[in-house]
């Protein structure tokens, strides 16, 4: 598999090639890597702001792609299916007691700057054709953490929900709030 990699903390990135040395999982999925975005977080995780982490070290945090294998259990998506894919935004193991790794191999982190990628498939989930993976990989980067902060509480419909400030993420917040049946109040400094 070819990816982008840094082999120590900074921001110097290089063509790297490793080989999945387990076979799929049987709730796993495995993505042609078709768009991926790097922001701030991969900035900071790459300048090694957040404490050392297992290198080299492949960034990206959200992508978009195709499904080109199934575990045998997994029935959420299918074969050929465009798919969004969030990785470090509460949905994977680095909020879990397992360890602080966003991917299964013991020789380095693997993030979305890959040409496939192997997730769970509860972190795969259909897109609209309407949406071209460009731009659905940029909703991912900026909804992806909205939309976990907003259903990992668990909060009832109608539950009142502020949104602190405006632009794109502020817009993408309210949206996703209301479509998630919370009563939505955005605050803008004026």
């Amino acid at each position: 598999i070819q990816a982008v990699v840094v082999t120590e903390p900074g921001l110097d990135t290089q063509e790297y090639s490793f080989e999945e040395p387990m076979p799929l999982a049987a709730d796993s999925v495995e993505v042609e890597v078709l768009a991926c975005t790097l922001g701030h977080t991969d900035t900071q995780q790459l300048r090694g702001d957040w404490g050392t982490c297992l290198m080299p070290l492949v960034p990206g945090r959200e992508a978009v792609g195709v499904v080109v294998a199934v575990g045998r259990k997994v029935k959420s998506v299918q074969l050929g299916q465009r798919v969004g894919v969030l990785l470090g935004s509460g949905m994977d193991s680095e909020n879990d007691e397992e360890g602080a790794d966003r991917g299964a191999l013991d020789f380095m982190t693997i993030g979305a700057a890959a040409e496939r990628l192997r997730v769970p498939a509860a972190w795969a989930f259909p897109l609209p054709v309407s949406i071209p993976s460009p731009h659905a990989c940029g909703l991912l980067s900026c909804g992806g953490p909205i939309w976990s902060q907003l259903t990992r509480r668990k909060l009832p419909r109608g539950a009142k929900v502020a949104i602190v400030g405006g632009g794109t993420a502020g817009f993408v917040a309210a949206h996703i709030a209301s479509g998630l049946g919370f009563e939505t109040f955005t605050m803008n400094a004026a």
